[in-house]
């Protein structure tokens, strides 16, 4: 908030800050399936959905940057792909070894052996989408077949099936911006802004995201999307025209929400009633046996993480409000 206070000061604009309390953003949780319609995993929401609100207050349009990620490298996870690269040679990893790998570590909810047991599955799959669908997600496809009672279908081969031979010729920093924005991009951030504004009768334009400043940017060659130290490098040269560095030379920061905190204390109620043996088995749509263990260790386990929790406790909010 002081940065964007200091900007708009800067450039001579209207700012408007919002003090969140916890017990407003708490408050929208409940209304997510309302909101959202869908199984919407994206704890941000909660917060975009409080901005939008505030801003209707003011304005009928507002801007939004959404896209500059997905197309100028803006994400530290391009800066880890030669991880994937590498895993490309995979197909010469021994099927025995990944299988013995799975088993044994089966359905682990030990942080360290999930890790070891993602890598092992990404290392499996000859398909280099499935992979980093697999990157991409809270729990490995393996894990989804068990958890969810319905037969699985590969989305991924859907979406990449006519284009994917002329995708395996672009770099790996270039694939992945691909995948992110047939993917990440409309299925998550954009669906996000667009149903939390209109929401709050909020109009959203996405100007990163016109044709022709898409058609123009795919040409570019990614060493003027990202140089040696950062992504986002072509916009920060053009920022650097109308704004001090020290404003937007600065680490990258999400719009995230204290998770574990609130499933530990006051979302414990809910996820103990909406992940609850009853709950579950009344929706039907889930193990209940296995979601009940990825409860339990969370709860009992410190170093855990909150967000499998979350998705479950979504996606069975939702279940719950629109099925049963």
């Amino acid at each position: 908030a002081r940065y964007a206070k200091e900007i708009a000061k800067y450039l001579g604009t209207n700012h408007t800050e919002m003090d969140c309390t916890q017990k407003e953003a708490l408050e929208i949780v409940p209304s997510l399936p309302e909101i959202y319609d869908e199984p919407f995993g994206d704890s941000s929401a909660v917060p975009t959905f409080l901005i939008s609100k505030l801003a209707h207050s003011q304005v009928k349009v507002v801007l939004s940057g959404d896209g500059g990620d997905e197309f100028f490298t803006g994400y530290d996870k391009y800066w880890n792909v030669k991880m994937l690269q590498a895993l490309r040679l995979s197909a010469k990893m021994p099927d025995i070894l990944g299988s013995l790998v799975d088993k044994v570590l089966s359905f682990s909810l030990n942080d360290g052996a999930y890790r070891v047991r993602k890598f092992s599955q990404m290392a499996q799959h000859q398909n280099i989408f499935e992979r980093l669908a697999d990157v991409a997600t809270g729990f490995l496809s393996t894990e989804i077949a068990q958890m969810v009672k319905a037969k699985k279908r590969s989305f991924i081969e859907d979406i990449f099936r006519e284009t994917q031979k002329d995708l395996l010729k672009l770099d790996s920093v270039s694939l992945w911006m691909y995948f992110d924005a047939k993917t990440y991009l409309p299925e998550d951030i954009l669906t996000k802004v667009d149903r939390a504004s209109m929401y709050n009768a909020l109009e959203a334009r996405e100007p990163l995201l016109d044709h022709k400043i898409l058609e123009f940017v795919a040409q570019l060659p990614v060493s003027w999307k990202c140089d040696q130290t950062s992504g986002k490098y072509l916009l920060k040269e053009i920022l650097r025209k109308y704004l001090p560095q020290k404003y937007w030379d600065r680490p990258k920061h999400g719009f995230s929400i204290p998770m574990r905190k609130w499933l530990l204390q006051d979302l414990r109620p809910i996820v103990e009633e909406s992940l609850s043996e009853k709950a579950l088995n009344e929706v039907g749509l889930l193990d209940t046996e296995k979601v009940l263990k990825v409860k339990k260790y969370f709860y009992e386990n410190k170093n855990s993480n909150p967000y499998r929790i979350w998705y479950l406790l979504v996606f069975q909010m939702w279940a719950k409000r629109w099925l049963s």
